[in-house]
């Protein structure tokens, strides 16, 4: 599936994903992969990376830098704990809200 994002302004203005949404399980360990692709034409700020994070704990779990014209990719192991979140977030920096 594919999503595409534009106009951010914030580094909270993001893409959220309910685990219940995409099937994960409280208790069970799996690996998150996001890969994500920047448009050649968008100007990327220095230190601007992608993120992807827990929402309601907001733990950062993998983040890359962000590069014009390039593809990324976040990987991360993680065990579902839904007395602490309930959701995943791609997102970025405050560097790269823009982006």
């Amino acid at each position: 599936t594919a999503l595409y994002v534009s106009d951010r302004q914030n580094d909270y203005s993001a893409a959220d994903f309910n685990f219940t949404d995409i099937g994960l399980e409280n208790g069970k360990t799996y690996t998150v992969t996001v890969t994500g692709y920047v448009d050649s034409d968008v100007t990327v700020p220095t230190d601007a990376q992608v993120v992807l994070s827990t929402v309601d704990s907001y733990t950062w779990l993998s983040n890359v830098n962000f590069v014009a014209g390039e593809a990324f990719t976040l990987t991360k192991e993680f065990t579902v704990d839904t007395s602490a979140d309930s959701k995943l977030r791609v997102q970025s920096n405050g560097e790269g809200a823009t982006v």
